[in-house]
């Protein structure tokens, strides 16, 4: 992981944890990355997930593997 994708991790983490309380929503994609980014697409299409709003592609353990982690605040 990239010093970069570490910080933007963290400001991630660190604005959910600024939300007072709110409910957040988290969906996370572990897989390969072209499968990773198809799925981003789609989710976007459906209208489920503003592909905008991934954090950074990040390599796992695995090689070839890839995750990313989105996050909204939930509006119930």
């Amino acid at each position: 992981m990239t010093d970069n994708s570490k910080e933007q991790e963290q400001e991630l983490l660190d604005f959910a944890a600024s939300a007072d309380g709110k409910q957040f929503n988290k969906v996370i994609l572990v897989g390969e990355p072209d499968w990773v980014a198809r799925s981003i697409h789609s989710l976007h299409a459906l209208g489920f997930a503003d592909s905008a709003l991934w954090t950074p592609l990040l390599p796992t353990k695995n090689p070839g593997e890839v995750d990313l982690l989105h996050e909204s605040i939930s509006h119930s």
